[in-house]
C-alpha cells in the first residue's frame, strides 16, 4: 500500500476534502477495508509478480479442471501438493466463538520497495507499514482501522546518510485511524476476494476443484494469466483475517492443484515466524506462499528476485507482508 493511497482514501473518509453522501462513505470505507487486508485498492490490477506455469491440473483434481490449459509444463509438484494437503488436515479446531463485546483482531505488518532519484543519485528501499483491524462479531457493529508508517528501512540501494544529504523527505506519512459501521446496504455488497464479508464467504464452495475453478474464473481477464491471478486472490482472501477454519482448509487443498507450484524453502522466516514456502516462479521473479503445515497456519506472502534486475542481485526479496489474528476483549484492545 503507498502512503499516498491510505493518506487520500483517510481523508475522503473523515471528510476533509469535502462533505459526503452515505454512498460515497460507504465507497471510502471499503477502500480502506480493502488497503488494510490486500496491500492494494479494490480494483486494482493484480500484481503481476504471482507467477503462472500453464499445465494441466494434479491427477487427484480428477480431471475436472483439464479444460483449464492442455498440455504443456507439469502440475504443482508432488512436495508442494502434499504439504497444502497436511497443512489442510492440521486445521481441525473449530474457529473461536466471538462473544460479547469481543473482537477479531488481526495485524499485518508490510513491507515493500521505494524507488526515487534526488540530487543525481538514486534510492530504493523497503518502507514498512503496520495495519491493526478490530472487526466486530456482527457486521453491523463498530469497526476499527489503524495504520501506521512504522519508519523502518532496509535499504537496498544507498544509504539513510545518503539520501538525507541528498534531500530525500524520509519523514513517516501521518495516518489516522478510521472507525465507521457497516450498515444495512454495506451488508447486503456481494464482498470480493479483497473485501471478504459474511455473504462472499458463504457463497464460497469448500470442494478443492470447484473453488480452483471460482478462482480461476474471477482472476480471468485481470492479468497475464488465470493461473496467477487465482494465486492472487487466494492470497487476498487469507490475507484478511477473516477466512473460517473449512475454507482455510479448502484453499490449501485448492491450491494443491494448482499448476506450476513448487516447494522453495522448508524453513521460511517471516517476521520471526516460520513456515514452508510455496511458489510459483514467473520469468525474473516468484511470488512465495508461507504457511505452517504442523498448524494449517497461513503466515504471509513474498516476492523474491530469481535473476538481478541491474541493480539488486537475484535473491532480494522486494515486497512481504505477514498476517496474524487474535480474539480480544474490545475494539481497540490488544492480544
Amino acid at each position: 500500500m503507498r502512503e499516498d493511497e491510505m493518506d487520500h482514501v483517510v481523508r475522503g473518509v473523515r471528510g476533509d476534502t469535502a462533505p459526503m453522501t452515505d454512498e460515497s462513505f460507504i465507497a471510502n470505507r471499503e477502500k480502506v477495508l480493502a488497503l488494510t487486508v490486500t496491500g492494494r485498492p479494490a480494483g486494482r490490477p493484480a500484481r503481476r509478480w504471482w507467477g503462472v506455469a500453464a499445465g494441466v491440473a494434479a491427477l487427484a483434481a480428477g480431471g475436472v479442471l483439464a479444460q483449464v490449459a492442455l498440455g504443456g509444463p507439469t502440475p504443482a509438484t508432488a512436495e508442494a501438493a502434499q504439504t497444502l494437503t497436511r497443512a489442510a488436515d492440521a486445521i481441525t479446531t473449530t474457529d473461536p466463538v466471538l462473544g460479547p463485546g469481543q473482537y477479531r483482531y488481526a495485524i499485518s505488518r508490510g513491507r515493500s520497495a521505494v524507488q526515487t532519484r534526488q540530487g543525481g543519485q538514486d534510492f530504493r528501499w523497503l518502507g514498512e507499514e503496520v495495519l491493526e483491524v478490530w472487526l466486530p462479531a456482527a457486521e453491523g457493529e463498530e469497526y476499527l482501522v489503524r495504520p501506521r508508517d512504522t519508519g523502518r528501512r532496509d535499504w537496498l540501494v544507498g544509504t539513510e546518510e545518503q539520501a538525507r544529504s541528498a534531500g530525500v523527505d524520509l519523514r513517516p506519512a501521518a495516518q489516522d485511524e478510521v472507525r465507521g459501521r457497516c450498515d444495512r446496504q454495506c451488508q447486503e455488497d456481494p464482498g470480493a476476494w479483497q473485501q471478504p464479508n459474511a455473504r462472499f464467504i458463504a457463497g464460497l464452495p469448500r470442494a478443492p476443484e470447484a473453488l480452483l475453478e471460482r478462482l480461476l474464473a474471477d482472476g480471468r481477464g485481470r492479468g497475464s494469466s488465470d493461473h496467477q491471478e487465482a494465486l492472487v486472490l487466494a492470497s487476498d482472501l487469507l490475507r484478511s483475517g477473516k477466512v473460517p477454519a473449512d475454507l482455510r482448509a479448502a484453499l490449501f487443498r485448492a491450491l494443491a492443484l494448482l499448476p506450476g507450484l513448487e516447494v522453495v524453502d522448508q524453513s521460511a522466516n517471516l517476521d520471526g515466524r516460520r513456515g514452508v514456502a510455496l511458489a510459483v516462479t514467473d520469468g525474473d521473479d516468484r511470488q512465495e506462499v508461507i504457511v505452517d503445515p504442523t498448524t494449517g497456519e497461513f503466515i504471509g506472502d513474498r516476492r523474491v528476485l530469481t535473476e538481478s534486475d541491474g541493480t539488486l542481485p537475484a535473491g532480494t526479496v522486494v515486497e512481504s507482508g505477514s498476517v496474524t489474528t487474535a480474539v480480544v476483549d474490545g475494539i481497540g484492545v490488544h492480544p
